[in-house]
């Protein structure tokens, strides 16, 4: 079992640790910024680190790479752990370089699969622009010249304009030429003859680059020399006396010290050499003889080496240059002293107990002075800005990463608190030694999320390093700009808003830190602000997975015309990482009145031949309403001509509207016809339909009680059934007797052989247009017969889903007197049957034969 768990948790891992490396195939960067390199993953499930693998290429070659920790070749390349486990695995470099542009390779190891993800990083820089040359003379042709510096890549435009026109001739742009950082210039001129006006004109160089989010612009005024006769005599004058006093300095000092020899001063220098940072020894020679010659050497593990005057070395695509071992000699005689500089940018690896040597060599004559570099100072710098996370207990993280530095200690010093009253925090510090022998250092401190809710709160963290002069410090609120949870609003929902009717504006606020937020709902009309009451307010709070917190703040109102139509919603939110509350607006309402039935369908008699039918609709906004009639048999459907009637509600600004139509009584005879009435309104999301049919008129039968007289046995009567107030007239009436469960219908005539029973109607119509209905059945009752039997009397008509009935219950039917001689015979009938039943009770007559033998006594038989 434990084998088979095993097999199905490791087939269960595989299934759901699928990668897929996303990212754009292009990305820039600014030269001299710290940019990244942007890599993201998705494993289908959360980040193990232990199985986890990232290797960055550049150019084919590996720059960096993660198992368990970061190694990499250079300082100026890192990764962010922490960002690991949510997939980002971008690779951060400091300084940028136009060298660091290129193909760049992120792959993704998870488990056993690899996926990669190719990433072409564009480096870039915006041009510098100067006007170098605005100087020239009134009526003469002059130059113009406009130069643009350190910009990459060598595209470029450049125009010349006056007072906004475009100058178009006498314009040339020089061939651009390459800085030491690998970046271009050039310079751009144009050719004018100025004149008078052009002192008050305004001249513009404008230049377009790729790296320019617009284009720049260079405005400048002529500046006009003076050319006049007596400006150049003075001008003249004024050199000569200059150049007498010169040359007579030189030949009086040259004269004193002719025999003296030269002397080489001690070199001076900067008191630290820092890692990266270009540094100049300056080398002073006096009495310095015109056949002078001076050298810089430099001296490591006991062998000297002369310095050679060179330019920035160029690398190839393939090589990144992390060192730049350049040397720049510069040299300068000033009367009797010769100075010079050697100017170069130190790296600990190339310096460090290095020896300088300036020499002077002048016939036999030999003098030098040293300058000893023990130590190359590695400043601290931020690999990445101070990192913020959340804890799901609602604590925030501060994590500081500083690298490159050396030697290796170094003091870091968190604070918090408001300004005067900071309180010194306890800190995790992790130091660790990079491959190129400088150090990297991690510090983290914890602070609880109830003291981030004061906006004058502030995280300050200073650090100390024996290679700068002054502790350098960072300090962080919750209001910085780079503060990344900040409540986001969005905007309001609102719903459909009716008139009267309960409606509910939500407003989601998002992805803030700390718990606390204020909502304020305000209405504005016209130039009116009104704070809306707390009681129609509501709030519902959750924490998101990344610990952030979120809220649905809700306002309930119920809309009406005066009050809020035009009328403005504004969800005010504040939060202590805002300077000012953010607003959202829902923009001027616009409140709808749904019409309402304010009762059922009126219908009238409008005439002897027609129906009225009158729809009244209530409380609705705007005015504009579609009713529309028909009719539908089995023939097809027909449409109706309506009258309608609109009008104003003073007291809430609706609209009523009463629509009337007439229809013909003869499609109402027909039980499946319908009556259909649709209205549509802007207030509504899809029309309303009513129907009625015959069988929703007011004037049904109204079917009376059977009217039954005494009956006598073989005497005639007379059965009335009274109908009143129905319409249209068809109505259909018959007669059926009911007896031991047998139903039979009467016949509306009587047949010659039984005259019976006799019907006869009568229908008569009334004032109010409706009809009234009289049958009568007449018959002689039979007590042998129809001794309690039923008479009912049916009723049919269209407006009735069945028939009506009436009922005369069991009919009671009274014997008629008889003489003397007809009861004695009654009394010899029954005397006679009881001396039959005795004679059978002696004679034990079967009992089958009993009924055959009383028939056959009652028949006259012996």
């Amino acid at each position: 079992m434990d084998v088979i768990r095993m097999f199905l948790f490791l087939a269960l891992g595989r299934s759901v640790s699928s990668i897929y490396p996303t990212g754009p195939s292009v990305h820039d960067a600014r030269l001299g910024s710290d940019a990244w390199v942007p890599c993201t993953f998705n494993v289908g499930q959360p980040v193990n680190p232990n199985h986890l693998t990232i290797l960055w290429h550049f150019l084919n070659k590996e720059i960096l790479s993660y198992n368990k920790t970061v190694r990499t070749n250079s300082s100026r390349h890192s990764l962010s752990t922490e960002k690991l486990l949510t997939g980002e695995a971008n690779l951060t470099i400091s300084n940028i370089r136009i060298s660091d542009g290129g193909r760049y390779k992120c792959s993704v190891i998870y488990r056993s699969e690899r996926k990669e993800k190719e990433v072409w990083l564009d480096v870039g820089a915006p041009p510098q622009v100067t006007i170098t040359d605005k100087t020239i003379v009134l009526n003469e042709e002059s130059v113009l010249r406009c130069s643009a510096t350190g910009f990459f890549p060598p595209d470029i435009g450049i125009k010349w304009f006056r007072d906004g026109e475009k100058l178009e001739d006498n314009i040339f742009l020089g061939d651009s030429w390459i800085n030491p950082d690998r970046t271009y210039s050039v310079n751009s001129t144009v050719t004018i003859t100025p004149t008078e006006e052009d002192r008050e004109r305004n001249f513009s160089c404008r230049v377009q680059h790729k790296y320019l989010l617009e284009p720049l612009h260079k405005d400048f005024r002529l500046v006009y020399e003076d050319r006049s006769s007596a400006g150049i005599i003075a001008a003249c004058s004024i050199s000569v006396v200059i150049l007498i006093i010169i040359i007579t300095g030189v030949l009086w000092w040259r004269r004193k010290s002719k025999n003296a020899p030269f002397i080489v001063r001690d070199i001076a220098g900067p008191p630290k050499m820092i890692d990266g940072e270009e540094a100049a020894l300056y080398c002073t020679v006096d009495n310095a003889p015109e056949e002078l010659c001076v050298t810089w050497l430099m001296r490591r593990d006991g062998q000297d080496q002369e310095i050679q005057m060179s330019q920035t070395r160029e690398h190839s695509e393939e090589e990144e240059s992390l060192v730049d071992t350049s040397y720049v000699i510069r040299s300068q005689v000033v009367l009797s002293q010769y100075l010079s500089s050697l100017s170069f940018i130190p790296h600990m690896e190339t310096h460090k107990d290095v020896t300088f040597i300036c020499r002077g060599v002048s016939g036999q004559h030999k003098a030098k002075k040293k300058f000893y570099c023990k130590t190359v100072f590695g400043k601290p710098k931020m690999s990445q800005p101070i990192m913020r996370s959340l804890f799901v207990c609602g604590e925030m993280k501060y994590l500081l990463n500083l690298g490159r530095f050396y030697p290796k200690s170094i003091k870091i010093v968190w604070t918090c608190g408001e300004r005067g009253t900071e309180e010194v925090l306890s800190s995790i510090d992790s130091i660790s030694e990079s491959p190129d022998h400088n150090y990297n250092i991690s510090s983290e401190v914890v602070i609880p999320e109830a003291r981030h809710k004061d906006p004058g709160f502030r995280v300050k963290v200073t650090w100390d390093h024996e290679s700068i002069e002054e502790p350098e410090s960072q300090e962080l609120s919750i209001r910085d700009s780079d503060y990344i949870w900040t409540p986001v609003v969005e905007d309001i929902l609102i719903p459909r808003l009716l008139h009267g009717s309960p409606a509910v504006l939500q407003c989601n606020i998002l992805g803030y830190f700390p718990d606390a937020i204020t909502v304020k709902w305000m209405r504005r009309n016209g130039d009116k602000l009104h704070e809306e009451n707390d009681d129609n307010q509501g709030i519902t709070s959750r924490r998101a997975a990344d610990n952030t917190y979120s809220r649905t703040a809700s306002l309930t109102i119920t809309p009406d015309l005066r009050t809020h139509q035009g009328a403005e919603y504004i969800c005010l939110v504040e939060h202590p990482s805002l300077e000012r509350p953010i607003e959202r607006s829902t923009g001027r309402l616009r409140v709808y009145g749904k019409p309402q039935m304010s009762a059922p369908i009126e219908i009238t008699m409008a005439d002897s031949y027609r129906v009225q039918f009158s729809l009244n609709l209530q409380k609705f906004y705007p005015k504009d309403i579609n009713i529309s009639w028909s009719w539908k048999d089995s023939t097809g459907e027909y449409l109706l001509s309506a009258v309608e009637t609109i009008s104003t509600r003073d007291n809430d600004l609706t609209y009523e509207v009463t629509s009337v139509v007439r229809v013909h009584v003869h499609p109402f005879r027909d039980p499946e016809m319908k009556i259909f009435v649709e209205w549509k309104h802007e207030s509504m999301e899809t029309s309303e339909t009513r129907s009625l049919s015959i069988r929703d008129l007011p004037w049904r039968p109204l079917v009376g009680s059977i009217n039954v007289p005494r009956l006598k046995d073989g005497k005639s009567a007379t059965l009335t059934c009274d109908i009143l107030g129905y319409f249209p007239d068809p109505l259909s009436v018959s007669w059926i007797t009911k007896k031991d469960g047998n139903v039979i219908d009467l016949p509306g005539e009587p047949s010659k052989k039984d005259r019976t029973y006799k019907i006869s109607h009568k229908e008569k119509r009334q004032t109010d247009n409706t009809y009234s209905y009289v049958s009568s059945l007449t018959f002689t009752p039979i007590i042998s017969s129809d001794q309690g039997s039923e008479i009912i009397c049916r009723v049919e008509h269209p407006s009735e889903e069945g028939p009506v009935e009436r009922s005369t219950g069991p009919l009671h039917i009274g014997e008629r007197k008889r003489s003397s001689f007809q009861n004695a015979i009654k009394d010899f009938a029954s005397f006679d049957n009881w001396l039959i039943e005795q004679q059978m009770m002696l004679l034990r007559i079967p009992k089958q034969k009993e009924a055959q033998f009383l028939t056959f006594q009652k028949d006259g038989g012996s």
